[in-house]
């Protein structure tokens, strides 16, 4: 009986060592693959759009995102050739998702007269691969409108991130100092949505900022306390500085008080993470609540019912410490780190830096909760902040002038310790390893105005998020990934079709002692080898990330219908002169 090993992530060691063979044909195969798909150690220096470099140590996958001035969502490989796109109806509002089943499941903005602010959206679609509409919702009334991201859940749910309007009189009715209020306050509400047929959605649960507050100014006002004392609960008086929105006279920032801009859901724990911008802080709630103890302190899984669990970057938000306590500012894409990701658990955040004491500059960084024994977050002493004190690890260690981004951007942690980073004001894409060196980068060759001719530089090439997906994506299955023609006008990606015809040594001089048929393979492959004893077989994709691992005894099929188009190679434990023997498959 053949047993089949689930994928991991170990990276084939030396994958580039000769490869043995029994057919010529092979090779052909090899450099095929290459050229669609499209990975390289480097391209041109005087690339000013689309790829400007890329390195055996890049992640293998398709990178999606959207222009935020665009309204096409654009897959591409390596090389920055498009393998997939859609052409949708409205600009981005902001975030995108790609499914399990292939779909895309995107925001959309709807501007109206009364929300205005930065990331509107309001309108949430799912888009099939053939860029059919299957299903939408649009939220955007007067008194509440989706903005800037959403987070699809494991049971078809859908977490959103809204305004919703309150009056300077409920305001002031809680302990709002008058002369720090607009004539309205816009408090941030999640929303859990349950969408219902091809359009519209219920409202299966909910949270509001506005449930959880305090105020030290009205001892006469609901929630009169001293802020230190109660760091579960929002200040209602706390504003950031006038460029990070709070005060009159400051535009839509002095509606719109907090200003999240992330919201991501770990499933394991049953918790939501939130990024509030304005006050340079994320944020931690209990999901395990129902809507009426999410308004208040009592109930879920933690006992503390919506009040927040955990919050970090900006301590004097609750009255404790000092300015040189901050570490976080005007931040964006807060999320936790996959399972099974080094790092898993963790929390990922693209710190954007404006209004950084030492100036203008972006990092990255990876953040580790202080949690107890029992895996509850640690409640921090009087006058002390939520830990840690110190993030688990940042890019770049030191702050660099040339690195940075006032608004938008994110980063994502990658299976094999890479992090894809997006810069995004500049629609900038910078993969980097655990050391901080760069192995991919590409710029965003669109404007307002079309594509960017290569050589040309980059304008208005904005980009609010941008992700890897892997080549094992269950959503990619089936699909055609042929690659086309870069985005960018007159494109120079030669460089990349040459360098993996110019490394692959072959050797043909020996027999081999591991035979795989059909080659091509469709539907299956039969595995043979000339003995009897059990014999590991460890298959990685073409770029180094093994897929699967069985062992068998001389004959076995391996059912390989639901794999990714694509070169494989068949590593086995049988040495032959001191080398491993590898064998290349295609599977089309």
């Amino acid at each position: 009986m053949v047993e089949i090993a689930e994928m991991d992530q170990t990276i084939i060691p030396n994958i580039m060592q000769p490869l043995r063979y029994t057919t010529q044909p092979i090779i052909q195969w090899i450099l095929l693959w290459g050229v669609l798909a499209g990975f390289s150690p480097s391209v041109s220096s005087q690339q000013t759009v689309g790829t400007i470099l890329t390195t055996s140590d890049s992640w293998s996958g398709y990178t999606l995102f959207n222009p935020t001035n665009q309204e096409t969502t654009y897959l591409i490989n390596a090389c920055g050739q498009v393998v997939h796109s859609w052409e949708l109806d409205s600009r981005p509002g902001l975030s995108l998702y790609f499914m399990e089943n292939g779909d895309l499941l995107r925001t959309g903005r709807f501007v109206d007269e009364h929300f205005s602010g930065g990331g509107i959206g309001g309108i949430i679609q799912r888009f099939n691969w053939d860029g059919n509409l299957v299903w939408t919702d649009t939220i955007a009334s007067n008194t509440l409108h989706l903005h800037h991201d959403i987070e699809p859940m494991p049971n078809g749910n859908i977490l959103a991130i809204a305004w919703e309007e309150h009056t300077a009189d409920e305001a002031v009715e809680l302990g709002r100092l008058p002369e720090n209020t607009a004539d309205e306050v816009w408090a941030p509400r999640i929303l859990e949505l349950q969408p219902t047929g091809n359009n519209g959605s219920i409202v299966v649960w909910s949270w509001t900022a506005w449930d959880h507050l305090v105020q030290n100014t009205d001892s006469l006002a609901p929630h009169f306390g001293d802020p230190a004392d109660f760091p579960r609960r929002m200040d209602i008086n706390f504003q950031a500085n006038p460029n990070g929105g709070g005060g009159p006279g400051n535009g839509q920032s002095a509606y719109d008080w907090m200003h999240l801009n992330a919201v991501d859901y770990h499933s394991d724990r049953d918790e939501i993470l939130i990024s509030s911008h304005h006050w340079s802080e994320i944020w931690i709630i209990d999901h395990s609540t129902s809507t009426e103890e999410a308004s208040g302190s009592i109930g879920g899984q933690s006992g503390y019912g919506g009040d927040l669990l955990w919050r970090w970057g900006n301590p004097v938000a609750y009255g404790r410490g000092n300015e040189s306590d901050q570490q976080l500012f005007k931040q964006h894409d807060a999320k936790w780190i996959n399972n099974g990701f080094p790092g898993e658990g963790d929390i990922s955040v693209f710190n954007n830096g404006k209004d950084r004491p030492e100036g203008p500059y972006s990092t990255v960084h990876e953040i580790q909760p202080t949690v107890e024994a029992d895996g509850n977050y640690s409640i921090p002493s009087v006058l002390e902040a939520f830990g840690p004190i110190a993030p688990s690890w940042t890019y770049p260690e030191t702050l660099d002038g040339s690195f940075y981004s006032q608004n938008i951007s994110g980063s994502q942690k990658l299976e094999n310790g890479n992090t894809l980073i997006c810069e995004g004001q500049d629609g900038r894409f910078l993969e980097i390893d655990a050391a901080g060196t760069p192995v991919w980068e590409y710029i965003n060759p669109t404007s307002p105005w079309g594509p960017i001719e290569q050589g040309n530089d980059p304008i208005s090439n904005a980009v609010f998020r941008v992700e890897r997906i892997p080549l094992d994506h269950p959503g990619l299955i089936g699909k055609d990934l042929t690659p086309g023609d870069p985005i960018e006008l007159n494109p120079e990606i030669a460089d990349c079709v040459e360098w993996l015809s110019n490394s692959i040594e072959v050797s043909s001089s020996e027999s081999m002692e591991l035979a795989l048929f059909p080659n091509p393979a469709t539907d299956g492959i039969w595995v043979s080898a000339n003995q009897t004893v059990p014999t590991q077989v460890d298959v990685y994709t073409a770029f180094g990330r093994r897929w699967r691992s069985f062992t068998f005894s001389n004959r076995v099929w391996i059912p390989t219908s639901d794999w990714p188009r694509g070169m494989y190679l068949f590593r086995t434990a049988i040495e032959r002169n001191d080398s491993v023997l590898t064998t290349p498959i295609i599977i089309q």
